[in-house]
């Protein structure tokens, strides 16, 4: 009873963990999210917002991955496809490599 409790507690930390850091990502990116809504942004401006993102952008991102490969019923496809898009191909790629056991 105790190993179902404590498997329970542990997902119950990890999805608050995973929401806590989808919400600092949304943040760090709200000013390219916004020009998504701007029909006046071309299209090359939008890559250039998106895949010129920090080093700290890159690892919040990937410990993002890792919690969502070790929450069971998680979405990691569509996180692994909205990495290649935030941050390039080789780059989203390295990203998934990364966070993948």
């Amino acid at each position: 009873m105790t190993f179902i409790r404590c498997h329970k507690r542990l997902a119950a930390i990890l999805m608050i963990a995973a929401t806590l850091i989808m919400i600092l990502i949304i943040w760090r990116f709200k000013a390219e999210l916004q020009d998504l809504t701007d029909v006046t942004t071309d299209r090359q401006t939008l890559i250039n917002a998106f895949q010129n993102k920090r080093p700290i952008d890159l690892a919040l991102y990937t410990l993002l991955l890792m919690l969502m490969i070790w929450l069971p019923g998680a979405p990691y496809s569509i996180l692994a496809v909205v990495s290649g898009i935030c941050f390039g191909h080789w780059t989203g790629f390295a990203l998934n490599l990364t966070a993948a056991p």
